[in-house]
């Protein structure tokens, strides 16, 4: 039987839950923890998606994701993979880490978001010593968000839920953090939250019809059009353009980037892949066509490379930036 098409609209935001197989324990221990975070900030220096909150449990994950313009299921999927063929090589096993194919529920309004968000913060609330200090939990967003807790690897966004409660940022910490505790005295189930979300979801989807009815009759819609703080990339670059960037900005022409195992024009391939895959909205197969032919391994060990390349290197960090004024969002 074939699978449910994934709901998904390109700029939207998403619950994301993934579980692991009913035989494993999903995260072992703080390393395995710490992986996963690391495996989520290289995937989203590549699409560039925004994470607004997380927790991660022993035996699942939440996520709240603004996609920004990103496929979804292609960066979640790549997320996983990555995560799985770690865990079965430490802890020397075979088979399926994930029960099924992760969850997604489009979270559309400012106050669904609230209350996603809260949610998600509250799951260490059943963790032992944890009941009334969800806030000093390690592997939730929740501690990011209050201050507690540093953001080392930089992935939190958290400042689109806070700028909800003030645009004083001491003052909105204190009236999230209230808001969190006020959920978890409610004693919030997933189904229930869903339940909200939706609820809040037809209200958002009632009121835009509203505003387009306003528009056909030509009113102006700018007084009262809902908005929610959120800046939003659509990826609108096509390859041809990065190929002839690194062209015009390098010593290498397009010849050279097709010829497989020049080795002085590899990490130019490895920069026009990384930039391909988070500014276009391609896969492996067609940057292989315009690439002379890579296999789709050797086209994702060029984006890994791209990716280090742009962290440690400070020439192709110049190029990125000179790309993004170029090629802005």
């Amino acid at each position: 039987m074939c699978r449910k098409a994934r709901n998904a609209v390109e700029t939207g935001t998403y619950h994301i839950i993934m579980r692991g197989s009913s035989e494993i324990t999903l995260f072992k221990s703080d390393t395995d923890k710490d992986r996963f975070l690391n495996t989520i900030k290289k995937y989203q220096t590549t699409f560039r998606f925004k994470v607004l909150a997380y927790c991660i449990m022993s035996t699942h994950v939440h996520l709240l994701i603004a996609s920004n313009g990103a496929n979804l299921s292609k960066f979640m999927h790549g997320i996983n993979l990555s995560y799985a063929i770690y865990y079965n090589k430490t802890y020397k096993r075979h088979g399926h880490v994930f029960s099924d194919r992760f969850k997604s529920k489009i979270v559309q309004s400012e106050p669904a978001l609230k209350f996603v968000s809260a949610y998600i913060h509250n799951n260490p609330k059943d963790i032992s010593g944890y009941k009334n200090k969800v806030e000093d939990y390690k592997y939730s967003s929740l501690g990011i968000y209050l201050g507690i807790h540093e953001d080392v690897l930089n992935i939190v966004d958290s400042s689109i839920i806070l700028n909800y409660y003030d645009t004083n940022k001491i003052i909105a910490r204190k009236n999230y953090f209230t808001f969190v505790k006020a959920r978890q005295a409610l004693k919030d189930s997933l189904s229930n939250t869903e339940q909200i979300c939706d609820s809040l979801n037809n209200v958002y989807d009632e009121y835009n019809t509203l505003l387009l009815e306003i528009k056909n009759f030509e009113l102006n819609k700018d007084h009262w059009q809902y908005t929610s703080g959120k800046s939003e990339t659509t990826k609108r670059v096509k390859p041809e353009d990065i190929i002839s960037f690194i062209c015009n900005n390098t010593n290498i022409n397009n010849y050279d980037l097709q010829i497989k195992y020049r080795r002085n024009t590899t990490e130019f391939r490895a920069f026009s892949v990384f930039l391909m895959r988070s500014f276009c909205d391609i896969n492996f197969k067609n940057i292989s066509s315009l690439l002379g032919g890579i296999s789709v391994s050797a086209l994702c060990n060029l984006c890994n490379k791209g990716y280090e390349l742009i962290k440690s290197n400070s020439y192709y960090t110049n190029i990125l930036t000179k790309f993004l004024k170029e090629y802005p969002a």
